[in-house]
């Protein structure tokens, strides 16, 4: 059990603290930006053999920049993204799905979409593991030592993320993160989150009560969540991305992951008469 602190500040008593990692643990932007470039010129290259009709194709790739809350330069190639979009905050499976409905506007029935999303999707795959430079996603600056803090103060750190436990498990085998990290839930644990489930769940997991836990997140949605499921404290995060998220359903929201500390709390007991 550990005492939260904020800018030095103490704020909350809890025994465990839920991480999301893209945007909060992790600097995805770079990474989601190639993703989405990737797939939005592989989309085009299916639809330019299918169709043979260019302007299909640049249809589709601008619909689907838009869905995946994507601004386009003149290449062709992502610029920026909205923390709070599709390809932000989404689970790979909603990706695809909403792929396969920007096909559908091009004339593809719904398991013709389906299929060609699926494709698209394992193309980009491929291409992403022949490049190693593209599957690199750095920590946040201070997050190491945040989570190190946590745990020193006798906090559990657990991860949930809209990624497959399989890509958890390699980012935190990656970074070395994982000796802090007690539990994670991921894209195929069900249900997964922003369901307030999920939350249920991964406490049963680390044998805690949401109520004895905090979140931290850069998403509304998870935020959201943590108050559906009755979460001790939620803590916004907005250094994770180039454009700050607005967020608006936490207690407390961090800047910078210097500004959160923690000290251990001894559990007090009463003595027997």
């Amino acid at each position: 059990m550990g005492q939260l602190r904020l800018r030095q500040k103490p704020i909350s008593t809890v025994k465990g603290i839920l991480f999301d990692k893209d945007g909060t643990l992790s600097y995805s932007e770079p990474y989601l930006l190639n993703l989405a470039s990737a797939r939005i010129r592989v989309l085009k290259e299916q639809l330019r053999s299918i169709h043979s009709n260019e302007t299909v194709a640049r249809r589709a790739a601008a619909s689907l920049a838009s869905v995946c809350g994507i601004q386009m330069d003149r290449m062709q190639n992502a610029t920026s993204l909205d923390p709070a979009g599709l390809l932000a905050v989404a689970s790979r499976e909603h990706n695809m799905i909403s792929t396969a409905a920007v096909l559908c506007l091009q004339g593809h029935t719904w398991s013709e979409a389906l299929l060609l999303a699926e494709k698209i999707f394992s193309e980009v795959d491929i291409l992403l593991q022949r490049d190693t430079n593209l599957v690199k996603r750095p920590l946040v600056t201070g997050a190491r030592d945040a989570l190190s803090r946590m745990c020193m103060a006798g906090i559990a750190c657990a991860v949930m993320s809209n990624d497959t436990r399989a890509s958890i498990n390699d980012f935190l085998k990656c970074q070395g993160l994982g000796r802090f990290i007690a539990d994670f839930w991921g894209a195929d644990d069900y249900p997964s989150k922003p369901k307030p489930q999920a939350v249920y769940m991964l406490c049963q997991r680390l044998k805690l009560e949401p109520a004895e836990c905090a979140l931290v997140s850069d998403s509304e949605a998870d935020l959201v969540m943590a108050q559906q499921a009755g979460v001790g404290v939620s803590l916004g995060f907005t250094s994770g991305w180039s454009q700050s998220p607005h967020l608006s359903a936490h207690n407390y929201l961090i800047n910078h992951w210097e500004e959160l500390t923690a000290m251990p709390v001894q559990c007090s007991t009463k003595a027997l008469s």
